[in-house]
């Protein structure tokens, strides 16, 4: 009877220790399904958060490529209208935004040299949108065509060959005039802005004119001989004018006088190869050239 009291006693103690151990194993299992549970809610909310910001960082990418779509349409169709009004002569007689009536109001008359002016400004705009409709210049998808111009090619370069060789020939006729009235006159723009009386810079706009339209000087009745020549007498010309100027104290020597000499001089030795005897220069005028360097 002891013994058997022994027996049943170990008995349950046996099947107690099993049923802990499976209620300690049943609750192991409980926690790393918990556990995993909870790692994969993680996961999840980190897969999800990645996703939105990937998502907004396309929609943020998009929304630059249209922005930058928008602003390639609104330069292309800019682009558009000055090329058009490159080769629009009522487009390049009026000032600004303003009606050509307007402009003609405040202008008066157009003066010659006004005109060739004009039509300087006009000539070096026509210079741009040529350069513009190079095929080279814009990548396919966004170049221009003459279509969308509504021009011909051939019409537009020969307007811009025209026009061309009447700046030329109006410029060249510059030097015909009295030194006295050339020198009040004024052309260009802004910064281009330049004096007729300067002959050095009314050549440079003449050889500037002339290479992009592919014409040489017999196409406005001259040659280079002769176009040198007509600058030679003007350079001294000109020399002589601020010698006079210095003299007669209307211009102070060292308030651009002897300056304005030299820089004159200057350039034409340097950029056109003129000597200092062909320019009639002073014994003291050459020796301050030569100081000058």
């Amino acid at each position: 009877m002891k013994g058997l009291r022994m027996w049943t006693g170990l008995f349950f103690a046996i099947v107690l220790g099993l049923s802990l151990d499976l209620a300690a194993c049943d609750g192991n299992s409980k926690q790393e399904a918990a556990d995993q549970k909870a790692e994969e809610a993680v996961a999840k909310a980190r897969a999800e958060e990645q996703k939105q910001r990937e998502d907004e960082k396309k929609k943020a990418e998009a929304e630059r490529e249209q922005q930058a779509r928008e602003r390639r349409a609104e330069r292309r169709a800019e682009s558009i209208k000055s090329i058009r009004a490159a080769f629009d002569p009522k487009a390049a007689a009026s000032v600004g935004d303003q009606p050509t009536w307007v402009t003609e109001l405040r202008r008066g008359s157009p003066q010659p040299a006004g005109e060739t002016c004009d039509n300087l400004d006009m000539l070096h705009q026509m210079d741009w949108a040529l350069d513009q409709m190079n095929p080279e210049t814009e990548e396919k998808e966004n170049r221009i065509s003459w279509l969308e111009i509504g021009l011909e090619e051939s019409q537009a370069r020969k307007l811009h060959r025209d026009t061309g060789l009447a700046v030329a020939k109006s410029l060249l006729a510059f030097f015909s005039l009295p030194r006295e009235t050339r020198q009040e006159m004024e052309c260009g723009r802004g910064e281009g802005v330049f004096k007729l009386g300067d002959g050095l810079r009314i050549m440079w706009e003449i050889t500037r004119v002339l290479q992009p339209i592919k014409a040489e000087p017999k196409a406005i009745g001259s040659s280079p001989a002769m176009l040198r020549q007509v600058l030679l007498k003007d350079l001294r010309e000109q020399i002589a004018y601020l010698r006079s100027e210095i003299k007669a104290g209307r211009t102070k020597a060292l308030d651009g006088g002897a300056e304005a000499i030299l820089y004159v001089a200057q350039e034409a030795t340097r950029s056109w190869n003129f000597t200092s005897k062909e320019l009639g220069l002073t014994t003291e005028e050459v020796a301050m050239l030569e100081k000058k360097g």
